[in-house]
């Protein structure tokens, strides 16, 4: 709250000083709030799909590693003798 101007009287002639509250927006309207929860939203989804795709690519690269590790034994052991 702040001291608004000093408002007179015209009937008594006296000057009374009222309190009023600030006409300023010093929140956040619910659009605002609705904006900003729905782009953190799509953040995280964004962080979340990204980190599923690193963890599918991971998993096939050691599946694909599994896969070609006996040869991989068998060949060295042919390139020796």
């Amino acid at each position: 709250m702040h001291l608004s101007n000093i408002i007179h009287n015209k009937k008594y002639g006296v000057k009374n000083i009222a309190l009023t509250f600030k006409d300023s927006r010093s929140g956040f309207t619910l659009i605002e709030m609705m904006l900003a929860v729905s782009i953190l939203a799509m953040v995280i989804v964004t962080i979340f799909t990204s980190l599923r795709i690193g963890i599918n690519a991971w998993e096939k690269g050691k599946k694909t590693s599994a896969f070609f590790k006996p040869k991989g034994r068998s060949m060295n052991f042919c390139s020796k003798k």
